[in-house]
């Protein structure tokens, strides 16, 4: 996905991943990779983005998904009914256990971070 972003828009996106993430099944996967792509849509939609990084990062029984960009900030003040963008993100990260958070960078940008439960890869 990184890669057709940066083809599609031209514009700086690149994945991160130390550890790899066990015990993914492929609706888990799905879901983590849906709730990427509507971080990264909103990122250059709304926020302008012109760099984002996509990282993936494994803990003993959480690992947690990032979607980190450059723009202008979701921002401080959101209206009583979120977009729908942000219900499916808190729909899908639901959907495998975890929760979503979306915060303003201080700065510039925004961070969408979704924790699981996982375990994570020995040796």
């Amino acid at each position: 996905m990184a890669s057709e972003v940066e083809g599609l828009f031209h514009i700086e996106c690149r994945f991160e991943c130390d550890d790899p993430v066990l015990n993914l099944d492929g609706a888990v996967a799905t879901h983590l990779y849906r709730i990427a792509q509507e971080a990264v849509h909103n990122a250059i939609k709304h926020g302008r983005a012109t760099h984002i990084v996509i990282s993936l990062a494994a803990g003993h029984n959480e690992s947690v998904l990032r979607v980190q960009d450059d723009g202008s900030g979701i921002p401080d003040i959101l209206p009583n009914e979120p977009g729908m963008g942000l219900r499916i993100m808190n729909y899908l990260a639901g959907m495998i256990g975890g929760t979503l958070r979306v915060e303003r960078v201080t700065g510039k940008g925004t961070l969408v971070s979704c924790r699981f439960p996982t375990k994570k890869a020995h040796g």
